[in-house]
This record gives C-alpha cells, sequence and structure tokens, in this order.
C-alpha cells in the first residue's frame, strides 16, 4: 500500500505479477492508474461525522466537546481531510473565541491576488492554509514564505533552514516544530528535518514576488542537489555560485545576499561563476556509478534518484529498456546479451554471442530483441514463461 504517489516510476519497482497479490495506492493523477491497469476507486469526501471526529483529533479534542463553530468551519474547509487538519492543529487548545476568529478568516480569506498561479480545485485547501498562515506572528510568516525556494518532496534540514531564516540551530529547531504542530509542515525528528506539502509550497510559491527568479534558484537548487542531499552546509555556497551569472536580476541579488548572511560562518563564497548556472539544458547531475558511463537509458530525472540497480555484467557496451519500462536488455563485453525484469530486478534471459555485443534495442511488441556483434544483426525472440495454476 502506498500513498500519494505522483509519479508512475513511484510504484513500478514495487508491482508484482502473482494471482494472489494487490497493490493499493492513492493518487490525484487518474492517468498514472491507467498507465498501470489499475481499477479506479473514487475516495469520496468525508462525511459530516468523520469530519468532526478528524478535526476534534487535531484540535486534541473529545468529538462531543467540539464548539459551536466547528461545523460551519467544517463546511468552509470543504470536508477535505488535509484542510481541516491545517485548521484544526491551529485551534490545539483556544477557547470558542479563537474558534469564532478562524470562521471569520476562513469567510473572509482573500485568494484573489495568488488566484492564478494556484491549482484549481484546492480553494478549500488553500482558504485553510491562508487562515493558519495569517495566524503566525510576521517574522514566522516571511520565514515560512522562504521554504518557496525548495522542491517538490525536498528535506529541509536544520542547516538549510539556519540559512534560509538567519537563525541558529535552537531557533531553526524551534521554529520547524512550530511549523509541523500547525499542520504547516511535516517534521521527521530522527534527521531533523522538515518537509513541506506540494500544495503547500504552491501557495507559498504564489507569493514570491518574481516567478523568473524563482524559477531560476529552483534550476539552481536541482542542479546542487546530488551536493546538498550528501553535505547540506553547502547549500549557501552552492546556490550562490551557481546564481552569479544571474545577479543583474534585483530579486537573484537579493536573495544570493540574504542566505550569505544567514549561513553559519565559516563557509565558502564563490567570487567567479565556476559553477554550471540553470536556465541551459543541464537540469541535475545523477550519481550512482563507481566506474566509465557507456550507455545510459532511463532514471528518475525528476527526483534524481536510482530506481533499481541490476548487477550480472563485468563491463557492457548498450543497452536498452523495453516501452513499458519494465524490462531491460544489456549488450556485454563478456560477449553475452542479457533481459532483465527491472521490476523485482531478476535476470529473465541470457544469449551468449561470438563475438562482443556492441548493442541492443527492443522492437516490435518489446518480445523481440536485435543486437549486432561480430558485423552481423541477431534478431531473438523473448519468450514468456508457462505459468502453472
Amino acid at each position: 500500500m502506498v500513498d500519494d504517489v505522483w509519479s508512475k516510476t513511484d510504484i513500478e519497482p514495487l508491482l508484482a505479477e502473482s494471482p494472489r497479490s494487490r497493490f493499493l495506492f492513492t493518487t490525484r493523477d487518474a492517468s498514472i492508474g491507467h498507465c498501470v491497469n489499475a481499477h479506479q476507486h473514487r475516495a469520496d469526501l468525508l462525511d459530516l461525522e468523520q469530519s468532526r471526529e478528524l478535526l476534534a483529533s487535531w484540535a486534541n479534542l473529545p468529538r462531543e466537546n467540539l464548539p459551536g463553530p466547528a461545523d460551519y468551519i467544517i463546511a468552509e474547509c470543504g470536508r477535505l481531510p488535509l484542510a481541516l487538519s491545517v485548521v484544526g492543529a491551529m485551534l490545539r487548545g483556544k477557547n470558542i473565541r479563537f474558534w469564532s476568529d478562524a470562521l471569520g478568516r476562513l469567510r473572509r480569506a482573500d485568494l484573489s491576488s495568488l488566484k492564478k498561479q494556484l491549482p484549481q480545485g484546492q480553494e478549500s485547501f488553500f482558504k485553510a492554509v491562508e487562515t493558519s498562515f495569517q495566524s503566525l506572528e510576521p517574522e514566522m510568516q516571511k520565514q515560512y514564505k522562504a521554504l518557496g525556494v525548495l522542491l517538490e518532496d525536498m528535506a529541509a534540514p536544520l542547516p538549510i533552514l539556519e540559512t534560509l531564516w538567519n537563525v541558529d540551530t535552537a531557533e531553526a529547531r524551534n521554529i520547524s516544530n512550530r511549523l509541523a504542530d500547525l499542520s504547516l509542515a511535516q517534521s521527521d525528528a530522527e534527521e531533523e528535518s522538515i518537509r513541506v506539502h506540494d500544495l503547500q509550497l504552491d501557495y507559498v510559491r504564489a507569493q514570491f514576488p518574481h516567478r523568473e527568479a524563482l524559477d531560476l534558484i529552483h534550476g539552481a537548487v536541482l542542479l546542487s542537489s546530488h551536493v546538498i542531499d550528501k553535505d547540506p552546509e553547502q547549500f549557501a555556497s552552492q546556490l550562490v555560485g551557481r546564481l552569479l551569472p544571474h545577479q543583474d536580476l534585483p530579486v537573484i541579488k537579493q536573495f544570493a545576499e540574504r542566505i550569505a548572511e544567514g549561513t553559519p560562518k565559516p563557509w565558502l563564497r564563490p567570487i567567479q561563476a565556476n559553477l554550471h548556472p540553470p536556465g541551459t539544458p543541464l537540469v541535475r547531475t545523477l550519481e550512482g556509478h563507481p566506474d566509465l558511463v557507456q550507455g545510459v537509458a532511463v532514471w528518475d530525472v525528476g527526483r534524481g534518484r536510482e530506481l533499481r540497480s541490476l548487477q550480472g555484467h563485468s563491463s557492457f557496451s548498450g543497452l536498452a529498456v523495453s516501452a513499458d519500462g519494465r524490462r531491460a536488455v544489456f549488450a556485454s563485453h563478456d560477449i553475452t546479451v542479457k533481459v532483465w525484469d527491472v521490476d523485482i530486478g531478476a535476470l529473465i534471459a541470457t544469449f551468449t554471442c561470438d563475438t562482443v555485443a556492441h548493442c541492443c534495442a527492443f522492437i516490435a511488441d518489446d518480445q523481440l530483441i536485435a543486437g549486432v556483434a561480430g558485423g552481423h544483426v541477431h534478431f531473438l525472440r523473448l519468450e514468456e514463461p508457462k505459468h502453472k495454476d
């Protein structure tokens, strides 16, 4: 069971073909289900009693003790679980006057200035985030908005938060805990980091003053992700260095100066543009190979992660992936062509050539494989195993 799937590649390695297995995942993108031939079961909105139970849980109250404005707040939140959790967390430990004030703010929430930049269909949720955001102290509002430079599904450990907020470690920990308590971020206590839900990132980014500059900042973070993931203390050095060619944009210059001021000292500040800048064809660097790369077929480029490592060749000279992404064929210097099941990392078949196979490809229905070896093109038919009930 997997919750909140955003990409087909997130679940493909987990799919099994056993007739007795079942796989359940949730997503807001129905096309992902179509790609993997899933049966769709639409999740309806919470009913009133379920909404009351969820709101009471987040507000740390017995359901029967919910104050009078609770049902009106539920209606304003559209009975959306995430919206109810945000508002409930904000009202934890508050008296009825605060509940009435929250209802008033929900009804008055004005998203008109942000509406063009927010995805459609989530108005109730964004009203809840706006209400919770407006309840923050002005300084914490600025700190929350600073998180808009993060990428989707990106963890922000304490060194990054210290840099973005220009605070020490203890204060960064306190602020991140406060945001998590208000359900404005998700906390990972073990890693001492926070993540911001994609929809909350949409809300924060919509308030950024310059969209082109924000895209450049995101590009810089993406280009440096392979470094920052391993050493978050390089966050400022990497971003300042990659944004140097774009200092003519006032917003970029102000951002660079702000994180330079906030980074823990000492640090190395690039003064010449020696790092690859955002805005060019290079979008990210993928790591994971211990030796020379001789061919590439597919990675999860969006998240920059290795989906699976297949071992069995001493070295290879070519590779190809089937159209459905479930099989890979490798031509190797060990004079073999091997076919792998990518989902489970299992070797399906091996064909031995007379000489080194230099390249290979799936063709037609992905059951036919072509390989070049010794000046000849070899065609191989991949026969499916016959399963017994």
